[in-house]
């Protein structure tokens, strides 16, 4: 089995032991592999999907297990992969494209359609659930990080957005997102945020802040996180399309 193009993603499920492999392009974007107690690896029949019925190309960035093992999130940042979209004579991708003719739109994953974010239940031998997909709030869901000491809450990081926003798993085990926040961007605009990272001192000031996610709950939790991002600068999705 390859490992997922670009992202290294290989999460584990210590209480049914098994390994997710993410792949970038599907259309079976996630495999299972089963962990013997030697540490040796089984491919398991098992393959998921984050496309949909109308997406049938979507590209996935990484997969992550909730501290409890109750659910499977896959991020995603296109609906269509920029090796079929092309490039621009200046080497820019094309992010906007035509659907049966009609009018130009992003290939970003959660705009315009409201379902860039894929979470799965885990079941107790390890498979997954039927996909359920959420309005990430911004553009391209890309990155996905839990909190330390906090299982049910974690952060995405949009590469399409030019911020990310505070989530939390209700007691339902539905996904309920906050509103997305805006990083730093006097580096340059569009910015595209693929990594964050938290530090473990910094997180322990965050749990005396409140659990309701407000603006300005999330706004302050953000900045004293001091998001470490990787930012690359390339055309807006917002930007009209150039017809060279």
């Amino acid at each position: 089995m390859r490992a997922a193009a670009g992202t290294g993603d290989f999460p584990f499920a210590p209480s049914t032991r098994t390994l997710f492999v993410l792949h970038a392009f599907g259309p079976d974007h996630l495999r299972l592999m089963s962990v013997d107690a030697e540490g040796m690896l089984k491919t398991r029949p098992e393959r998921y999907t984050v496309n949909t019925y109308s997406k049938r190309n979507r590209v996935s960035t990484m997969v992550v297990v909730s501290p409890n093992e109750e659910l499977v999130l896959v991020g995603t940042t296109f609906d269509e992969p920029i090796a079929l979209t092309g490039l621009y004579p200046d080497g820019s991708p094309i992010l906007w494209v035509q659907r049966a003719g009609g009018a130009l739109h992003s290939i970003a994953s959660n705009a315009p359609d409201p379902d860039g974010l894929a979470v799965f239940a885990l079941q107790k031998d390890g498979s997954l659930g039927t996909a359920r997909f959420y309005d990430a709030k911004g553009g391209s869901p890309f990155y996905i990080a839990f909190l330390n000491q906090r299982p049910n809450t974690f952060v995405i990081g949009y590469a399409v957005g030019d911020g990310c926003s505070i989530c939390t798993i209700e007691k339902n085990g539905s996904i309920e997102i906050g509103p997305l926040v805006k990083i730093d961007t006097s580096a340059g605009l569009p910015s595209e945020l693929c990594w964050l990272a938290s530090r473990p001192m910094i997180a322990r000031s965050t749990r005396r802040t409140s659990a309701t996610a407000t603006s300005a709950a999330t706004a302050s939790m953000v900045a004293a996180w001091r998001l470490r991002a990787i930012r690359r600068v390339r055309r807006s999705p917002a930007t009209a399309p150039r017809g060279d």
